[in-house]
């Protein structure tokens, strides 16, 4: 299960596309970069714009987001848009945590640790790949698979979940459902990449059909309205894949009538403090 239509996570901070690809042949890399005449991979851009202290903007913020999801790393927790020096301390403690030089700037090296970057990883939708039919009575597992570019034989390895979480500081990523033709559905769940599978109960408003695809990936193409999204703003290249066909949803989901028994066991809870209230009562006279 391979796939061409693989794009790029050039995610949280673009960098302009550098000059030097302009005048490369231009042949086409599946983790988003292109090679040039010696076969040199020329990435379109890091996994992150170059920030530091005086940066500010989208990018900035997104950042402030992900430090603040480990206190120890970023307590003070503000999301300012302003690289300052509570984001450079932040930063420094990252790097430090990583054993990397303790800069305080994002440069290459950090933005590759902080989430999972197209150049080093591939990220491949295994089910719903095509063909299933999910009834919505059920629950159904996403799953996908992420592996590693090996350069003594210019391949991929399957990467151990273990792997991603050491990794990776924040290797999180975004499950939506779409329409064969692209058109956003539903964004399901945010989840930890690391994890390489969602449990899915599909929501009994989602009409049935048989062109829906799953879009598994790190930075969003349309907002997320029903859950916090990975990054707060939309990068404009989605590191992922979708299901290579349509698969179908099919099915209602019957109401769950309600348990009689606890019901039962409540009003009779109710009755014996209405009886001790009316002995107490009765005491009284």
């Amino acid at each position: 299960m391979r796939k061409t239509v693989i794009i790029g996570l050039i995610t949280l901070f673009l960098l302009p596309v550098l000059a030097l690809a302009q005048d490369q042949t231009g042949a086409t890399d599946p983790r988003g970069a292109t090679k040039d005449s010696t076969g040199k991979i020329i990435p379109l851009g890091y996994c992150f714009n170059i920030l530091r202290q005086g940066s500010k903007g989208p990018e900035v913020e997104d950042l402030q987001q992900i430090l603040k999801s480990d206190p120890s790393i970023y307590p003070e927790g503000l999301v300012t848009g302003n690289y300052g020096q509570l984001t450079k301390n932040a930063i420094k403690r990252l790097q430090k945590k990583f054993n990397l030089p303790q800069t305080g700037d994002v440069d290459e090296q950090t933005a590759r640790i902080i989430l999972p970057c197209p150049i080093d990883i591939q990220l491949i939708v295994v089910s719903p790949n095509g063909g299933e039919s999910w009834d919505k009575s059920m629950t159904h597992q996403v799953t996908w698979k992420l592996s590693k570019a090996v350069t003594t034989t210019g391949g991929t390895e399957s990467l151990a979940p273990s792997e991603i979480t050491s990794d990776y500081f924040w290797p999180r990523g975004r499950i939506d459902l779409l329409k064969s033709d692209g058109t956003l559905v539903k964004h399901i769940a945010t989840v930890n990449l690391a994890s390489q599978s969602y449990d899915w109960n599909i929501n009994s408003n989602i009409p049935n059909g048989t062109d829906y695809k799953i879009r598994i990936g790190l930075g969003p193409v349309t907002a997320c309205k029903e859950e916090p999204c990975p990054l707060a703003y939309n990068p404009k290249f989605t590191f992922g894949d979708e299901s290579d066909n349509p698969f179908s949803i099919t099915g209602t989901i019957t109401p769950q009538p309600n348990n009689i028994n606890e019901v039962i066991t409540i009003l009779e809870g109710a009755i014996q403090q209405l009886q001790k209230a009316l002995d107490l009562l009765k005491a009284m006279k």
